[in-house]
């Protein structure tokens, strides 16, 4: 999760993309993807930078777009994880 924190906030967004890239095509790692994924809904992660919400809001969106796919792709594999 230390790409999320980079200044470069377009590279951090492209980051959460290819971890859902990534739990998508290596079901072994998908609920740990899952879960900082999720983590990251939950602003853990997210700078917090009130001049940067335009691209805090692309990192949120791309977190919840891989939600969603992983969890399309197997939804009871996911159960253990809400």
């Amino acid at each position: 999760m230390d790409y999320i924190r980079d200044p470069d906030r377009r590279f951090a967004a492209d980051t959460v993309t290819a971890i859902g890239l990534c739990a998508q095509r290596l079901p072994k790692v998908a609920n740990i993807c899952l879960e900082g994924l999720l983590a990251l809904t939950r602003e853990e992660y997210l700078i917090g930078d009130f001049v940067c919400m335009d691209e805090e809001t692309n990192i949120l969106i791309q977190a919840i777009m891989s939600i969603e796919a992983i969890l399309k792709q197997d939804p009871p594999a996911h159960e253990k994880v809400f």
